[in-house]
């Protein structure tokens, strides 16, 4: 994996010196941003002040390329305690004051950008609730620490405890330089912040989901549950720690030596309940963390001994290429094998892989009984149907207008990132913003979240098919089964008059966009199936619009069958053969003298579907004549199908 330069972007309010202090001209590392507006002066501020401060940031945030955001860790340079006052819905609270705390402006950042790693300082003496969900030591740092430091302390260096506010110089040890003990730099910090490894996101949307629906149940998106993703290739980590996340996992995305150290080491205990591993890890920074030519990353018993945490995992997918093309290879793999096999642990899937779905097909995390995804525990997506929700007075029937502000922001970048995606990492990006956009919305904005909806499928496609890791033909049956689930969900928001309609018209939207991106992207079979798809449902619209349509159903349904692939359409002409063939076997219609068996009806029947014109020696009468005619209808209606189909090959070649 090539190394990535991360960044520290500092907010600082305007003539502040806490921040002002890091600024090293000679060290772009660490920028220093200020706000207009002194937001952080006091413990609670104006609401105003609030929103000035978010768009100021946000502005800065969106002005350069969204998917240089990955490698950016914002520090909002005020104390901040932990706890309810991050609520980002506090301030529509019939019960708020005019006054507001500081850290509703950490939450909505971390809402708003996901890719970001968004920390501030920790207040002095402060604790968090004693039944809180978060390790809040990965969101609040000391007072003291140097936003410069922040980038060391990701190369194994090692910090006090925020509570005590001093920072240790350097080591990994377990002591800083006067020899008093210190805690560990948090293990999230090791792994990409687009998929939530630390749970901060997840409670926040727990959050939004009790207040804003007035109940305490857990949201439908509940991630409670950790996967982890190992490979040294950062188009295969993040691809995988998509399908987790999608999945219902939140991800921590292993792609160094340092970072699988550190994220399983035995100090750093977590419920795995599965994980994504590389088989073949050679990490570019593999010496310098576990120094020795014997250790082989490859023998998963060394692997464990190494990185205790993986023995913990409940399940262990290895997705590889499945090579061993020496004696010695050959030997560490079987032994592997036998060491996993014995736990009962081990999954194989073999490189290419063919898109998101069958991945997660081929490591067995399928539910057999209603043929889609297994998800995580607790997870549940697509939520309740929406119909229920209009015998529920007490039910939100739309989204808050700061949560919709949220959600066309990450729609916004997401449509910036996949209109000129320059790697796969930026399409997976744009997907996961999506999502979030998506979820949080809950469908209470209909025509947003089926935006969200389209933009996560269209940026999934792309991620597939730019991924060399993938392979060519993907497989869309299982997304069209899942899209259609989502769309009736959101669908049910509309009234009830209108939401079949209203579900038909955005299934067919979503696949002519997704044929679009095919056809972008040269995925020929891709778009034909999309094209069949959303055929099949304009053909269903037309129909649906006056009630007469409905005879036009049986010839409508076999246009969309035949016009679907280029099988269908020869088992059609082939049934259609066999069919007319018994017609004119039972008819008579070859006489006697020709050869009336069913042989000679068949090539007859054949002749006429391919030239159009019947056999001279059928005998005429007004019932042939009409079975003929009948039969001229359906040829002919097949040869321009037939044409339909070669135009839209050729023209795509």
């Amino acid at each position: 994996m090539k190394a990535v330069r991360s960044r520290v972007l500092v907010v600082a309010a305007a003539g502040s010196q806490g921040g002002a202090r890091s600024r090293d001209p000679h060290d772009d590392s660490v920028e220093v941003f200020e706000l207009s507006s002194l937001v952080f002066t006091q413990a609670r501020v104006q609401s105003s002040d609030l929103d000035a401060a978010f768009s100021d940031i946000a502005s800065r945030l969106d002005s350069g390329k969204p998917g240089d955001l990955r490698n950016l860790w914002l520090l909002l340079d005020f104390p901040a305690d932990p706890g309810a006052s991050w609520d980002p819905l506090l301030s529509y609270d019939s019960s708020r004051s005019s006054l507001l705390p500081r850290e509703i402006l950490v939450a909505w950042l971390a809402l708003a950008y996901p890719e970001v790693r968004v920390l501030a300082r920790r207040a002095a003496c402060s604790e968090p609730p004693s039944d809180s969900a978060i390790d809040w030591d990965q969101h609040l740092i000391p007072l003291t620490l140097d936003p410069r430091e922040l980038l060391d302390l990701r190369r194994g260096h090692a910090y006090t405890s925020p509570r005590s506010g001093a920072v240790a110089a350097g080591g990994d040890n377990g002591q800083d330089v006067e020899g008093k003990p210190c805690h560990a730099v948090p293990w999230t910090w090791h792994t990409p912040a687009l998929f939530d490894p630390s749970g901060l996101r997840n409670w926040l949307k727990t959050e939004l989901s009790r207040r804003v629906r007035g109940t305490d149940a857990p949201p439908p998106a509940n991630r409670s549950e950790l996967a982890a993703v190992i490979d040294e290739e950062s188009g295969f980590a993040y691809f995988n720690a998509l399908a987790a996340y999608r999945f219902g996992y939140r991800v921590a995305s292993v792609m160094t030596a340092l970072g699988l150290r550190e994220v399983f080491k035995e100090e750093n205990p977590q419920e795995w309940r599965l994980t994504l591993e590389d088989v073949y890890l050679h990490f570019c920074d593999r010496e310098e963390v576990f120094p020795g030519k014997a250790v082989h990353l490859s023998d998963f018993s060394e692997r464990d001994r190494l990185c205790p945490g993986l023995r913990q995992a409940e399940s262990r997918i290895l997705v590889t290429v499945g090579h061993a093309r020496s004696n010695e290879a050959r030997r560490r793999w079987k032994k592997s094998q036998r060491y996993l096999v014995a736990k009962g642990k081990m999954r194989l899937v073999f490189k290419p892989i063919a898109g998101v779905f069958r991945l997660w097909r081929e490591a067995r995390q399928w539910s057999r009984l209603a043929n889609r995804p297994a998800v995580a525990k607790g997870f549940r997506w697509p939520p309740d149907d929406g119909r229920r929700r209009e015998a529920d007075p007490q039910a939100s029937h739309s989204a808050p207008g700061r949560l919709l502000r949220i959600a066309e922001m990450l729609l916004a970048r997401a449509r910036r990132l996949i209109d000129s995606p320059a790697s796969v990492e930026d399409a997976v990006q744009a997907a996961v913003l999506a999502m979030e956009a998506k979820e949080i919305l809950g469908g209470m904005t209909p025509t947003t979240s089926l935006e969200a909806l389209a933009l996560q499928h269209e940026a999934e496609v792309i991620a597939e098919s730019m991924f060399l890791g993938v392979e060519f033909n993907i497989d869309l049956k299982d997304r069209f089964a899942e899209l259609q689930r989502e769309v009736k969900n959101v669908s049910g928001w509309f009234n009830s008059r209108r939401q079949r309609r209203v579900e038909f018209n955005a299934r067919l939207m979503i696949k002519e966009r997704l044929a679009r991106r095919f056809s972008d992207l040269n995925q020929i079979e891709e778009e034909l199936t999309c094209l069949a798809a959303a055929r099949r449902l304009r053909f269903g619209l037309f129909i649906r619009e006056k009630p007469y349509r409905w005879i036009f159903w049986p010839a409508l349904e076999y246009v969309a069958f035949a016009l679907s692939s280029l099988g269908r359409f020869a088992f059609g002409v082939a049934t259609w053969i066999l069919l007319f063939a018994g017609i004119h076997r039972l008819l008579h219609i070859t006489p006697e003298a020709a050869g009336n068996s069913f042989g000679h009806a068949l090539a007859s029947t054949a002749y006429f579907f391919m030239t159009l014109q019947p056999c001279a020696a059928v005998a005429h009468s007004s019932l042939v004549d009409a079975v003929l005619a009948i039969q001229g209808a359906v040829a002919f209606l097949n040869l321009g199908l037939l044409i339909s189909h070669l135009y839209l090959v050729i023209s795509r070649r």
